[in-house]
């Protein structure tokens, strides 16, 4: 038997014990305190996650909008860092789910959803600070936690004018309705006729005013050189 050194990097205390304070060379390789911050941020993951949906725009835009991705030119912009928060959340519970049912042979969770997957990985938490990459499991949702609380708590968005709506025949305009208004549970996009787009579906609209705005350019190039 010896004494535990947890085995995260930057620990605020790396020789506390673990478990009851000796373990055997297979035993925990986290302190008490750095296997709860480990559980908490996989119990939380789930939920910014979801929280990320409602930061997708920015908290405030600055001059004319524009598509991310493009220049100078309005619409919609979807802020790449959330979407990519999210993106890590999922691959980094995914990959380490992975883990378990390849080296464990644990049945894996039946939907590859964040809420799932976390809940599979803090099952099975007391085998997972036993493996010897725990260490780089902890770092890495830690780091994928600390991106995900920057891009999802932000302050809430304007109201944004997007344009003319890209439902064919639709003459109304689209402006974004932030979160906490009378009957929104979280931000959306909404024209005066009823068409409506959520926050997890703000990347395809923004792909989508992008390739109307450079139809009706091509359309108004071809009308011009006609006049001409």
């Amino acid at each position: 038997m010896s004494i535990s050194v947890c085995a995260r990097l930057h620990c605020d205390n790396p020789t506390a014990p673990a478990g009851a304070g000796e373990r055997a060379t297979d035993g925990p390789r986290l302190c008490v305190g750095c296997f709860h911050e480990l559980k908490a941020d996989l119990l939380e993951l789930p939920e910014m996650y979801d929280d990320c949906v409602d930061a997708l725009l920015p908290a405030r835009v600055t001059g004319r909008p524009r598509v991310s991705g493009s220049r100078g030119s309005g619409g919609l912009r979807v802020d790449d860092e959330v979407v990519e928060s999210r993106s890590a959340i999922l691959g980094c519970l995914a990959a380490w789910a992975q883990l378990v049912t390849d080296e464990l042979g644990a049945a894996r969770p039946v939907r590859r959803q964040p809420v799932d997957l976390a809940t599979f990985l803090v099952n099975h938490l007391d085998w997972l600070v036993r493996h010897p990459a725990c260490a780089d499991l902890s770092a890495e949702v830690a780091d994928v936690a600390a991106r995900a609380r920057r891009s999802a708590y932000v302050q809430p968005v304007l109201r944004i004018d997007l344009g003319r709506c890209v439902h064919p025949d639709c003459q109304e305009e689209m402006t974004t309705t932030p979160a906490g208004e009378v009957g929104r549970r979280g931000s959306e996009v909404r024209c005066a006729a009823g068409h409506v787009w959520l926050a997890h579906q703000w990347l395809q609209l923004a792909r989508q005013i992008q390739r109307t705005r450079q139809t009706h350019a091509a359309g108004d190039t071809r009308l011009n050189r006609g006049v001409a």
